[in-house]
This record gives structure tokens, C-alpha cells and sequence, in this order.
């Protein structure tokens, strides 16, 4: 993914943020469902309505539409999996709606809507500035504040870095300070 796209991304995460509210860390996953009309399903389920779940997957979304009616999602999950990597599943597939993958006519390659869909989930599920502000820099740290697997939060403290060493050049870019202001309540007392 090149920075313009990346950049896309984060919009989207930044303006699902301050549609639906959402103000602090570990992110209400559920809300965000709520918010986008999409509804989980774990495979059991899915499998006992009919739904057949390819094998080597996490999870995949289902569109369900009435005629003239707003689109339903149904995110259908692992059941087997940690709080942790469910939580990912989620994000990721919830990036494949809010990004517009799941559209009829697509121009994209499935690599790229991979990649953009991971990169969704990870600014979803930690905002690099808003652990740059209150000190989750660790994996362990990052890992328990978030809501994620230690892997995932090791991945994003890498970020740190190149994060570090941009802000200490060029301090706060207007991303940063889009993410920062949705979360001011969970520094406001600092």
C-alpha cells in the first residue's frame, strides 16, 4: 500500500470514529456493528442456517438486501478463537464494508483490499498517536489497553520508530490531531 492509501484508510477510520462517537480504548466493537447495521454470526450459526464456510478463513461478511432497503451485513466469525483474534476478525471485516470492498464492481486486486482491510483494523484498534499519548508503547501495554494479541501489538510497536522519529521532525500531523481529539476524554484528567 503506498502512503495515498494509507491515507484513504485513516480517513475512514477517523470519520467512523466521530459518526459513532467512539472516545476511548479498548474500541466498542459492538457499537461499531451497531452503528453500520452489521450483524456477527459465529460459523455454527451460519452453518446451521445454510451457510457454507470455506475452509482456511477467520471470517467473512455476507450481504443481505431487501429491495429498496439499506444493505444488512452479516459477519461471520470463528467460533474457536481468542477474544483477541476475534476482535481483529471483526475490525478487519468491518474495514472491508466501511472501505466499500464489498460493492458489487470492484477495481481493486483482493491483496490490496487484504492489505487495506489489515491496515483498517490496526488504525481502528490502536491509534498509534492516542498510545503515543498515553504511554502504551510496549507490546504488553498496547496489547492489554487495545484489546488485541500480544503478535498484533508487537507488529504496531514497531510503528513506534518511524512514528518517533516523523513527530520529533515535524510534530503532530492533522491526523494525529483528528485521533487525539477523539480521545481527549481519556487523557482529560492528565
Amino acid at each position: 500500500m503506498n502512503q495515498a492509501q494509507k491515507n484513504r484508510v485513516k480517513n475512514k477510520v477517523l470519520a467512523l470514529l466521530v459518526d459513532l462517537h467512539i472516545s476511548c480504548l479498548p474500541i466498542d466493537l459492538d457499537q461499531v456493528m451497531n452503528g453500520l447495521l452489521v450483524k456477527p454470526l459465529s460459523f455454527s450459526v451460519a452453518q446451521s442456517r445454510g451457510v457454507i464456510i470455506p475452509p482456511g478463513i477467520d471470517g467473512f461478511t455476507v450481504i443481505r438486501q431487501k429491495p429498496n432497503t439499506r444493505p444488512q451485513y452479516l459477519l461471520v466469525y470463528q467460533d474457536d478463537t481468542s477474544f483477541e483474534r476475534l476482535r481483529w476478525t471483526l475490525a478487519h471485516e468491518i474495514g472491508h464494508i466501511v472501505l466499500g470492498h464489498m460493492e458489487k464492481i470492484s477495481t481493486k486486486s483482493g491483496e490490496l483490499m487484504e492489505a487495506e482491510a489489515n491496515y483498517f483494523a490496526k488504525e481502528l484498534l490502536m491509534p498509534l498517536p492516542v498510545l503515543a499519548r498515553i504511554g502504551a508503547r510496549s507490546a504488553s501495554e498496547i496489547s492489554r489497553v487495545c484489546g488485541v494479541s500480544y503478535e498484533a501489538a508487537r507488529i504496531r510497536a514497531r510503528d513506534f520508530e518511524r512514528y518517533d522519529w516523523y513527530h520529533l521532525k515535524y510534530g503532530d500531523t492533522g491526523d494525529d490531531r483528528r485521533f487525539l481529539a477523539c480521545f481527549a476524554q481519556m487523557y482529560a484528567s492528565e
